[in-house]
This record gives C-alpha cells, structure tokens and sequence, in this order.
C-alpha cells in the first residue's frame, strides 16, 4: 500500500489527464496511465489493474464514497493542497453574504455532518 508520494513510483499508478495531478506526477518523475475519466481509472483500480489513482482528494471521497464503498479506500495524505474559491462578478451583492456564510459554517458540527454525508468519513 502506498503511503506518501515516493511510493507511487514502485506501483501502477493513474490519473486524469492534464490534472494539477498529472502536472505533480510528470514533476516528480512519477510514470502513471492517463484517464479521461476518473469512474474508469477508479474502476481499474477495483479491478487490480491499477494500484494507485492520484487526484483531487475531495472529488476521489466524494466517488469512492457513492459508487466504491467498502472496495477502495481513500488515504489521508495530501501531496499538494490546493485552495478552492467561488467566483462572483465584481461588486455582486451576494459576496458578504456568501463569506459570512461560509465563516459561520465552514469550522462546526454542522459543516461535519455536511462533509460526513457527502464525502464519508476521514478515516
């Protein structure tokens, strides 16, 4: 089982095409089968004929969680953290209530439950 990122340069390892994932792997000199999809580099990988997908770790607990549960799994560690925004045109009337929004909620039990619901446990 891989367990930081110089593991995955002894197993097979997948991703999606032109991906920060992709650009990170190709950066470290890390060989890895392209997808266009990311059901069917997770569906080879329940298959056995991959060993590892690298990708957006939200998006991989979100896929696993809806159609992989119990076959694969999910591992904690990060390689790259990357920030997410939502964009709104200049001057929008929702920008403060978005932002108070999401500082009210964002750290909490309720936000937990969301990402809990949604993406499964952060085992």
């Amino acid at each position: 089982q891989v367990q930081d990122e110089s593991g995955l340069s002894r197993v097979r390892t997948g991703t999606l095409v032109s991906s920060t994932s992709a650009d990170r792997l190709t950066e470290r000199g890390i060989g890895y089968q392209p997808y266009e999809d990311l059901n069917i580099a997770l569906k080879d990988l329940a298959a056995g004929n991959l060993d590892a997908v690298v990708y957006d770790r939200a998006l991989l607990r979100y896929v696993v969680k809806s159609q992989f549960s119990g076959r694969l799994q999910v591992l904690k560690t990060t390689f790259e953290p990357q920030e997410y925004a939502i964009g709104l045109p200049a001057n929008s009337p929702l920008r403060e209530q978005i932002n108070r929004g999401v500082l009210t909620h964002a750290r909490g039990p309720a936000w937990e439950a969301l990402v809990t619901r949604y993406l499964g446990d952060d085992e």
